[in-house]
């Protein structure tokens, strides 16, 4: 058989692309081990000491809804290892189930040793912005002088017992305007969107870390009140409907940065079914295309690439060309090296009980690269147009940042 170099050699624009690809994965994988080493760091700190014992800290929590965790999420908010720190936990109306279990938990739960009052508010009806940002700017109306720093937290998440600590000793950074935790979706059953969900959030968590690029994330974040009142953080979720992107947004604004605090991770025990997680993803990507269009188009491009990397090396496979094998390879093994390094994150966060848990979901990021990155990718693209989304029983119309319009509402019990 006659020499052909095309065998060996594709065209220049396919080495490119596969060049590209091959250090996008060199990439994650060093981003994600720069991740563990802040982790480490991080947790190696004293986590509380000196001043910070006398600054008090006010929790909200916005509530809707309840499932199985209830509880034990509340039961985490009830179990900090702060000295001096109070709950306000504000529903939607007296009413509806989630504000007739906490008043229950609040009578029946232990409490820490440092938690002092604990609220329970009914905000109303939101009429022209999310029912969670009404919630918080409910709660935002109860912070008084003797509160040193203000935590936003989730219903649906389980805090560690040193959680707060961690997140108020963030709050003070110096030169920066807010602090923030994230999540990591543990999955609570076997099913394969729920590990899907589990491997998607994980790549979106292990982003975060040098300031400059952080976002704020809704159910774990801090400010001091001198902070919150500099940044009008109530102006900014005034007729808003994404609470973190606002925050981050009013940050930015004072020309400081968001604070990543990796020991604010909290657990999220989830359960997906396909049609959930698509209704989940697409609200996700819908909410950050209107409220930071340059963070959705960043991520539309590094999924882009991955997609197109695999496809093209598929094809080139296919067409005899060798350097695609090289690609491939040079791929496969860095991501598997990423999947083992987020092992260590979690083993180091959650312990090892949670790891063998999520087994499956290591295994899966490992060997199954392709294919939940082009899922993730659908469900990125899904949202190059609409503005309209469905969430708590609500479905919202996102004229703008702060221009939102209440279309229906399921009616709370």
């Amino acid at each position: 058989m006659p020499y052909n170099p095309a065998m060996i050699f594709p065209p220049l624009g396919i080495l490119i692309l596969w060049g590209l690809w091959v250090f996008q994965a060199i990439w994650c994988w060093l981003n994600v081990r720069r991740f563990y080493r802040r982790l480490r760091l991080q947790t190696g700190r004293s986590p509380f000491v000196g001043h910070l014992l006398k600054l008090p800290v006010v929790v909200i929590v916005p509530v809707k809804g309840v499932d199985d965790e209830f509880e034990q999420h509340v039961r985490g908010l009830f179990s900090q290892t702060h000295p001096m720190y109070r709950l306000v936990f504000v529903t939607e109306s007296e009413s509806e189930p989630a504000h007739v279990e906490l008043r229950q938990l609040i009578d029946r739960l232990p409490r820490a040793a440092g938690l002092g009052r604990v609220d329970l508010l009914a905000a109303g009806l939101a009429e022209h912005e999310g029912q969670k940002v009404h919630n918080l700017r409910c709660g935002l109306a109860t912070v008084d002088e003797d509160d040193g720093v203000v935590v936003f937290a989730d219903a649906d998440a389980v805090p560690g017992d040193d959680w707060l600590k961690a997140m108020a000793e963030a709050a003070i950074k110096k030169n920066y305007g807010a602090a923030t935790g994230y999540r990591w979706f543990i999955p609570a059953d076997s099913n394969w969107a729920t590990h899907f969900a589990s491997v998607i959030n994980s790549s979106v968590a292990t982003m975060l870390g040098p300031g400059y690029r952080n976002h704020a994330w809704g159910g774990s974040m801090a400010m001091t009140i001198p902070q919150m009142r500099e940044c009008r953080l109530a102006d900014y979720w005034q007729g808003a409907l994404s609470d973190d992107y606002q925050l981050t947004r009013a940050v930015h604004h004072q020309k400081m940065r968001v604070y990543f605090m990796s020991r604010g991770m909290v657990a999220s025990p989830v359960r997906f079914t396909w049609a959930r997680l698509i209704e989940f993803a697409r609200r996700q990507y819908l909410i950050t295309r209107v409220y930071s269009p340059w963070a959705w188009w960043r991520v539309l491009a590094v999924l882009s690439l991955y997609v197109a990397g695999w496809v093209s090396a598929i094809v080139g496979l296919l067409a005899g060309w060798t350097w695609a094998i090289a690609a491939i390879g040079g791929v496969m093994v860095f991501d598997v090296l990423r999947a083992i390094k987020r092992r260590q994150i979690v083993k180091k966060l959650y312990g090892r009980e949670t790891v063998q848990q999520m087994t499956a979901v290591f295994i899966m990021e490992a060997v199954a690269t392709p294919l939940w990155m082009t899922l993730h990718w659908l469900l990125a693209a899904s949202t190059l147009f609409g503005r309209r989304i469905r969430w708590a029983g609500i479905t919202y119309l996102m004229r703008g940042r702060q221009d939102i319009v209440i279309e229906s509402r399921d009616l709370t019990p």
